[in-house]
C-alpha cells in the first residue's frame, strides 16, 4: 500500500535564496532535476496558479510581508531564528507510476488544501509541485507563526504537534478517496538524511586526520633542531656566542622558515576545527530530534493498529455489525474503492 510522506525542514533567513532558487528552478544546473524535459509540467498551487510556467516570487519579501501583517510578538525577531518551514510532500514511486496525471494533481491539491487550512492561508509563502525529479513531490513553504502570532517553529513542530499533523494529513487524504496509509517507508527519508549528514562529517574528519598527520611530521622536524650540534664561545668584550657550521646553519634556517608556515596553517586549522565541532554538535542535535520523532510516530502507529484490531473484533463479535461491515466492503469493491482497514493488511 502507498504511504503518505510528509517531512519538514526549518530554515533561517540566509537559507531563503537557496530554497527559492530550487523551488522556482532559477538555477539551470540544479543537480536534483532528473528529467529536464518534464520541467514544463511543474506548477504552483498557491496564489499565482500557473501551468506550465511559474510566476517568480521573492521569498524574503513574502516572508517580511507576512511578518508585518501577522506577527504579534513583543520581541524583535532574532537573526538566527527559523523564519520558514518547508514541507516535502510525496508518496511512494510505485503510487505515481500507476496514477494518471489528473489523479496525481488531485493528490497534491488535496494535500495543499489540508496544509493551507491547517497552518493558515495567510502564512503560506509558496506551494510548488515538481514533476521533473526522481519522484513527484510538493514543496509547501510557510512562516511558522503560532496562533497568538509568535514566531516559533519549535513550538509548532514539537512531538505532539508533529504526530497530530501526520494523523490529520493521513485522514484528510484518505477522506478524498486515496488508498494511502502510514508504513515504514515513511521513515526512510529520515534515515537517508541522517546517513548523508553522517557521511559528510566522516569525510571532513578524515581530512582533519590527514592534516594532523602532516603536522605530526612537522613537529618531528622542528624537534630535530635540538639535535643540531653547536659550540659556545666567549670573546673579550662580547656576550657569549653560538658557533654553527654552514651546513647546520642552513638546516636550522630552513626549519625555521618551515615552522613559520606551519604555525600559520596550524592557526587556520584550529579555526576550522572549532567550526566543524559546532556543525557536528548541530547535526547530532538534529539527528536525535529526528530519532525522537520517528519513535513517537511508530508508537502512535502501533496504538492506532491496536485500536483498529479492537474495533474489528467488536464488529466481528456482533452478527448485525459483521453483516453491515461485509455489505460496506462489497459496495466499496463494486465502486472500485478499497475499504479493507489497514489493520487487517
Amino acid at each position: 500500500m502507498a504511504s503518505l510522506i510528509c517531512l519538514n525542514s526549518k530554515n533561517k533567513l540566509t537559507n531563503l535564496p537557496e530554497i527559492q532558487a530550487h523551488n522556482q528552478q532559477e538555477n539551470p544546473s540544479d543537480k536534483l532535476v532528473f528529467a529536464p524535459e518534464h520541467s514544463r509540467l511543474n506548477y504552483r498551487l498557491h496564489r499565482f496558479v500557473g501551468h506550465p510556467s511559474l510566476v517568480k516570487l521573492e521569498y524574503e519579501l513574502e516572508y517580511k510581508n507576512i511578518l508585518k501583517k501577522c506577527y504579534k510578538g513583543q520581541r524583535t525577531v532574532r537573526k538566527d531564528a527559523t523564519v520558514l518551514c518547508s514541507m516535502f510532500v510525496t508518496s511512494n514511486k510505485s503510487f505515481f507510476e500507476v496514477q494518471e496525471e489528473a489523479k496525481i494533481r488531485s493528490f497534491f491539491e488535496c494535500n495543499f488544501s489540508f496544509l493551507k487550512d491547517y497552518f493558515g492561508e495567510d502564512l503560506v509563502v509558496d506551494a510548488v509541485v515538481h514533476m521533473d525529479e526522481r519522484i513527484p513531490h510538493m514543496h509547501f513553504c510557510f512562516v511558522p507563526l503560532t496562533k497568538d502570532g509568535r514566531l516559533s517553529a519549535k513550538e509548532i513542530f514539537d512531538r505532539k504537534g508533529l504526530t497530530l499533523l501526520h494523523a490529520k494529513a493521513l485522514a484528510s487524504i484518505r477522506k478524498n478517496g486515496f488508498d494511502i496509509t502510514k508504513s515504514d517507508d515513511v521513515y526512510k527519508p529520515l534515515k537517508m538524511a541522517e546517513d548523508l549528514k553522517r557521511n559528510i562529517l566522516l569525510k571532513e574528519v578524515q581530512k582533519l586526520e590527514t592534516k594532523l598527520q602532516d603536522y605530526k611530521s612537522i613537529d618531528a622536524s622542528v624537534k630535530s633542531i635540538d639535535d643540531i650540534p653547536f659550540k659556545r664561545s666567549k670573546l673579550p668584550f662580547r656576550s657569549e656566542m653560538v658557533a654553527l657550521t654552514d651546513e647546520n646553519f642552513s638546516k636550522m634556517r630552513g626549519i625555521a622558515r618551515f615552522g613559520a608556515v606551519a604555525q600559520h596553517e596550524f592557526e587556520k586549522l584550529k579555526k576550522e576545527n572549532v567550526h566543524l565541532r559546532k556543525r557536528y554538535d548541530d547535526h547530532v542535535i538534529l539527528i536525535n530530534d529526528l530519532r525522537e520523532q520517528v519513535s513517537e510516530l511508530i508508537k502512535n502507529r502501533d496504538e492506532l493498529l491496536r485500536e483498529g484490531m479492537e474495533m474489528l473484533q467488536v464488529v466481528r463479535s456482533s452478527k448485525e455489525l459483521s453483516e453491515l461491515f461485509d455489505q460496506a466492503r462489497q459496495a466499496g469493491s463494486a465502486a472500485g474503492v478499497r475499504t479493507k482497514p489497514c489493520v487487517n493488511r
